[in-house]
C-alpha cells in the first residue's frame, strides 16, 4: 500500500505515477584482443550476475563502432555508465547529450595498472540474491512441490581461462564471496575438475565435469545465477530483432568479441520467465568432446522453443573468431545430437548490434507501477520497494539491501494543458543534473523525459530489520522560473568523481522575469490559459482593432461604439471570406454565413467583455462644465453625479441609453506596442507543436551573467520546454530588423550561452518594405547556414506570421464560438 506524509497546500492534488525497476548500467571497454580485456570481462560478468537485472546490463566496445553503440546506449538509457577506457572530452560530451546517466566514471587501474574489478561508490544495486524467493524461480521445476530449496549451479576455483560457468551462467552471489548453500534457501551443485580436500566444504552436491552440469540445467534438477539475475527485469526494454529473436544462439569461440557477442545478444530475447536463457558460449574445445555435444543436444531439445513461426526449433550459430567453413562443420556435427535446426546466419560473424538489422523497438510488458497522490508541496511520499522483495522472508531482509530506480511520471501543478480534461506532466530535458530540483533524492531524467530516483534501504548495523520497511522520498515540485533557473545556471555539475565535471559549467548567474514578460503574463492572467489568449488576440479582426487603436491619441481612452465595432466585422464579412465559410461550413443558402459570422462576433464580444479586453461604459457630456464622465457597467445608477461640478444626470433609458466600449490599454501596450503579439503567436505555435501534454515557457526573460563583460546579452523572449525539448528564441516585428540591427550576432551569442535544443526566430513579416522580401528570405537562409555550422545538435526553426496565415486555414470564428454560435445553428437545424 502507497501512503504518504503531510507537509503547503496545493490548489489541487497532484497525482504521481511511480514505476519500479532495477538500475540499469552500461560498460564502456575495448574489444581488442588481449588478456587484460579478458580480466575486464571477468569482472563485468560477475559483477553483473550478482546484481538484480545485472543479466541485461550493457557492455560496449566504443573502439569499434562508436556512433553505432553509442545509438544503442541511447536506447538502453543507462542509469550509470563506466567506462574502462579513457573517454575524450567529445565523447563525454556525447555521453551526456544522448543518454544524461545519474554517473559517469572512469575505472581507475591503480598504480600498478591491475586493479579490474568494478568499483561503483555511490551506488549499490540490489543483488541478485532477492528474486531467489520468487514465485518467477520456480519455472524450473515444473509439477515439483514450491516449498523445497531450489538449486544453483557454481564452479569452485576455475582454472584461468575456463569460463565456462562464469561466463555462460554465473559463479557468484556476492563479488566477495564464493557461492555456497544456505540452508532453507538453496543447494548448490559445485563443479570441481580437481579433486578438492576433504575438509573443503564447496557445496551442497560435487559435480566433476561440465557435461553434468549442463545435464542438470537441460532436466530442470538446477538453475543459474543468470537466471536469477534476470527475473523481475521486464521492465527493461527487449531489443525487437526477429532474425535474432526467433532461434537460439550459440557463440563459438573465445576471443574478447565473442565474449561481448554473447552478452549483448541477450538484449533481444525476454526470457524473464524461460528456463533458458536462449544463449551459451562454448569453446572450440569443447566441440570435440561428443559427450558433451550429446548433452549439449539434449539441453537444446529439453529447453529451446524459438522459431521463427513454423518448422523445427531453431539454433543460429556465431563467431568472430572462426571461418564460415570451419562454422559449417560445426553446425554439421551439432545437428547429429539434436532435433533442433542448427543453422548459421549470414551475419554470423557481424557485431551484435540491432540498428545493423532493423530498428530499435521494444516490447510491452506489465511493469511494476503503482499511484499516489500529493496535497502538499514539498512533500515525503512513502512506497514499497519492487514487487520481488515481498517474498523475502522477514529472517533474510538483508537480502533486499540495495538501490533501485523509481521512475516518477508527476502532473504538473501549473497546468498549461489546452483540454479541460487533461494535466500536463513534467517531462524534462535529458540533463541529469536537473532532476535535483525535485529533490536530493533524484538522479536523472530518464530518455522518456521523467525524473528518476536512485533509492534503497542500506545495511544499518545497529538495527535490525524485522519487517518490510517503506522507502520514502522527499518530492518538491519547482515553479517553472525556478526550474528554468536551475537548468540554465547548473549546466554540468556533477560530483566530482563524475568526469562530466570537467565540462563547460553555464557562465548564467540567474534570470528573472522583465517587466515586458510580467506584462505579458499579466494579459495571460486575464485570459487563464495561453491558447485561449492567442485565439483571440492573433485573430485579424482584434489585431484590425489594434492597429486602429495605435493611432488614436494614447492620452484618451480607447472607446469604441457597438457601430465601431460592427464596422470592423464588415470589413472581414466580405464576399471571398463569406465563400469560404459557406463552403467550409456547408452551409445552403449564402446568408446563412453572414448569420453566422454574426453569431461568432457576438459570442467573442460576450467572451471578451468576461476577460476584461473590454469594458462596457457608459459616457456622457456634462451640460453644465462640458467633463466627459464615464461609468462602468459595475458604478453606473440611475441618477449619477458629474465627477467635476456634481450636475446631477439621470441616466437614459431606450434608444437613448447606449453602451460603448473601452479597449483595456494594459493588453494593448503589452502586445502591440511591446511586441508580445509575437510572443504570443510563437509560444502558441510551439505548444501547439508538442503532441506528449508538457509544456512550460517564460516569455521575455532578463538574463544576468557571471562575467560582466556579457551584461549587454540580457534578455531572451522565448524561454520554456516542450515535450522534454527545451528552447530558446527571439520574437521580433520583422527579420529585416533581426538581421540588420546586430540581432543575428547577439542571437548567435545567446544560444551559445543557454545550449537549448531548439532555437526558435518568430517574426510578424519579412520586412516592411515588400520589394525586400525575396532578398530577407536569402539572407535568412544563409544565416540558417551559419547557426547549423555552429551549432551542430541544436535544431533552428524560423517562423514569420505572414507565412502562418498564408499557409493556414483561416479562422472560421472570431476567437470562440459560444451560445450565439449554437442557437444559431439549433434555428438553424429546425428550418
Amino acid at each position: 500500500m502507497e501512503r504518504l506524509t503531510d507537509s503547503k497546500r496545493l490548489e489541487k492534488d497532484v497525482q504521481i505515477d511511480i514505476h519500479k525497476r532495477p538500475i540499469k548500467i552500461a560498460f564502456f571497454i575495448s574489444d581488442e584482443e588481449n588478456e587484460n580485456n579478458h580480466l575486464i570481462l571477468d569482472e563485468i560478468f560477475k559483477y553483473s550476475y550478482t546484481c538484480w537485472g545485472g543479466a541485461r546490463f550493457l557492455i560496449l566496445p566504443l573502439n569499434s563502432d562508436e556512433e553505432s553503440y553509442l545509438e544503442w546506449l541511447s536506447f538502453y538509457d543507462a542509469d550509470i555508465v563506466y567506462s574502462y577506457i579513457k573517454l575524450t572530452d567529445e565523447q563525454i560530451q556525447k555521453v551526456e547529450n544522448i543518454n544524461s546517466p545519474a554517473l559517469l566514471i572512469e575505472h581507475d587501474f591503480g598504480n600498478a595498472q591491475k586493479y579490474f574489478p568494478v568499483n561503483i561508490s555511490f551506488y549499490n544495486p540490489i543483488k541478485s540474491i532477492s528474486t531467489v524467493y520468487s514465485p518467477y524461480i520456480f519455472s524450473y521445476l515444473r509439477n515439483k512441490a514450491t516449498n523445497t530449496p531450489i538449486s544453483l549451479i557454481t564452479q569452485f576455483s576455475p582454472e584461468a581461462g575456463d569460463r565456462f560457468i562464469t561466463d555462460n551462467f554465473g559463479n557468484q552471489l556476492d563479488t566477495n564471496m564464493y557461492l555456497n548453500e544456505l540452508r532453507e534457501v538453496f543447494n548448490t551443485y559445485c563443479l570441481s575438475i580437481e579433486d578438492i580436500p576433504p575438509n573443503n566444504h564447496v557445496g551442497t552436491t560435487l559435480v566433476k565435469s561440465r557435461t553434468e552440469i549442463l545435464d542438470l540445467l537441460a532436466n530442470r534438477e538446477a538453475t543459474t545465477v543468470a537466471h536469477l539475475a534476470r527475473i523481475h527485469t521486464e521492465s527493461i526494454e527487449t531489443v525487437i530483432n526477429h532474425s535474432l529473436k526467433n532461434a537460439f544462439s550459440i557463440v563459438i569461440g573465445s576471443s574478447v568479441k565473442d565474449r561481448i557477442s554473447l552478452w549483448n545478444i541477450r538484449h533481444f530475447h525476454n526470457s524473464d520467465l524461460s528456463d533458458s536463457i536462449y544463449s551459451l558460449i562454448i569453446s572450440e574445445e569443447q566441440f570435440n568432446d561428443n559427450c558433451f555435444l550429446k548433452t549439449l543436444g539434449k539441453y537444446l531439445s529439453n529447453l529451446n522453443f524459438l522459431h521463427p513461426g513454423s518448422g523445427p526449433y531453431q539454433v543460429s550459430l556465431f563467431s568472430q573468431s572462426l571461418s564460415l567453413e570451419s562454422l559449417e562443420q560445426k553446425k554439421d556435427i551439432l545437428q547429429e545430437f539434436t532435433y533442433n535446426s542448427i543453422i548459421v546466419p549470414s551475419y554470423y560473424s557481424k557485431r551484435i548490434l540491432p540498428i545493423e538489422y532493423s530498428e530499435l523497438k521494444y516490447s510491452l510488458h506489465t511493469k511494476d507501477n503503482s499511484t499516489l497522490s500529493i496535497s502538499e508541496n514539498p512533500s515525503t511520499i512513502f512506497i514499497n520497494g519492487p514487487k520481488h522483495l515481498r517474498y523475502i522472508p522477514l529472517k533474510f531482509q538483508n537480502h533486499g539491501f540495495g538501490d533501485f530506480a523509481i521512475e516518477c511520471d508527476i502532473d504538473r501543478h501549473n497546468n498549461l494543458s489546452r483540454y479541460s480534461n487533461v494535466i500536463d506532466k513534467w517531462i524534462l530535458p535529458k540533463r541529469a543534473y536537473l532532476s535535483k530540483v525535485f529533490g536530493r533524492k533524484f538522479e536523472r531524467i530518464s530518455k522518456n523525459g521523467l525524473p528518476i530516483s536512485l533509492n534503497g534501504k542500506t545495511v544499518n548495523y545497529f538495527k535490525r530489520s524485522v519487517e518490510n520497511e517503506e522507502f520514502q522520498i522527499a518530492i518538491n515540485l519547482p515553479e517553472d522560473l525556478d526550474l528554468l533557473n536551475y537548468l540554465l545556471t547548473q549546466k554540468n555539475k556533477y560530483h566530482h568523481a563524475d568526469i562530466r565535471n570537467n565540462l563547460p559549467k553555464s557562465k548564467i548567474e540567474y534570470i528573472a522575469n522583465s517587466d515586458k514578460g510580467k506584462n505579458f503574463n499579466g494579459v495571460i492572467s486575464l485570459f487563464k490559459k495561453l491558447h485561449i489568449a492567442s485565439n483571440f488576440l492573433t485573430n485579424m479582426l482584434w489585431k484590425d482593432l489594434f492597429q486602429h487603436a495605435s493611432h488614436r491619441n494614447k492620452k484618451e481612452d480607447y472607446l469604441y461604439t457597438r457601430n465601431d465595432l460592427n464596422g470592423f466585422l464588415t470589413k472581414h464579412r466580405n464576399n471571398s471570406f463569406l465563400t469560404y465559410i459557406n463552403k467550409k461550413m456547408n452551409f445552403k443558402k449564402p446568408i446563412h454565413a453572414s448569420q453566422y459570422l454574426t453569431a461568432c462576433f457576438n459570442d467573442a464580444l460576450n467572451e471578451l467583455i468576461k476577460y476584461k479586453f473590454f469594458h462596457p461604459v457608459y459616457t456622457w457630456n456634462c451640460r453644465y462644465c462640458g467633463y466627459k464622465n464615464l461609468k462602468t457597467v459595475d458604478s453606473i445608477k440611475l441618477y449619477n453625479n458629474c465627477e467635476v461640478c456634481e450636475e446631477q444626470h439621470m441616466t437614459p433609458t431606450g434608444k437613448e441609453f447606449e453602451w460603448e466600449y473601452l479597449l483595456n490599454k494594459f493588453i494593448h501596450k503589452t502586445i502591440l506596442e511591446h511586441n508580445g503579439f509575437n510572443v504570443l503567436w510563437a509560444l502558441n505555435f510551439i505548444q501547439n507543436i508538442g503532441y506528449k501534454n508538457s509544456f512550460l515557457y517564460l516569455p521575455e526573460v532578463n538574463i544576468y551573467y557571471k562575467d560582466k563583460k556579457s551584461s549587454h546579452i540580457n534578455e531572451i523572449d522565448l524561454l520554456g520546454i516542450y515535450d522534454g525539448i527545451f528552447f530558446a528564441g527571439e520574437a521580433k516585428r520583422t527579420a529585416e530588423y533581426f538581421l540588420t540591427d546586430r540581432e543575428a550576432d547577439k542571437f548567435i551569442d545567446l544560444i551559445e550561452y543557454m545550449s537549448p535544443d531548439e532555437a526558435f526566430l518568430a517574426f510578424g513579416k519579412y520586412s516592411e518594405d515588400e520589394t525586400k522580401v525575396e532578398e530577407i528570405k536569402s539572407n535568412l537562409e544563409d544565416f540558417r547556414k551559419r547557426f547549423a555550422a555552429q551549432f551542430k545538435n541544436i535544431k533552428l526553426t524560423i517562423l514569420t506570421f505572414e507565412d502562418f496565415i498564408k499557409f493556414s486555414s483561416p479562422a472560421i470564428d472570431f476567437g470562440i464560438r459560444g451560445n450565439n454560435v449554437y442557437a444559431f445553428f439549433e434555428k438553424l437545424d429546425s428550418q
